[in-house]
């Protein structure tokens, strides 16, 4: 396991990196899935929003169509997929 990004996963860990996981990721991703559905059609979601703010407002619109549940999940796909590189150079 040569090369700069194992040696900056593993810096600090002594050499050795744990197994990755790349479930919580994929987790995250659904939630953020769910969310950025909830924002283009109200009608699903699962419970009523009370009082507070509202989960189908869309506070921040990059270029028109990126919204914080969209960033959220190109980052927990990127995290995924990067842990899924590291597990397959590992072996």
């Amino acid at each position: 396991m040569r090369g700069l990004l194992p040696s900056l996963l593993t810096a600090g860990l002594g050499g050795s990196f744990p197994p990755c996981c790349p479930g919580l990721p994929v987790v995250g991703l659904a939630i953020s899935l769910h969310h950025v559905s909830v924002q283009y059609r109200p009608s699903l979601e699962i419970v009523e929003c009370g009082t507070g703010v509202s989960c189908s407002a869309r506070y921040v619109m990059v270029f028109g169509f990126i919204s914080i549940p969209v960033l959220a999940a190109a980052a927990f796909l990127l995290i995924a997929a990067l842990l899924i590189t590291v597990r397959t150079v590992q072996k």
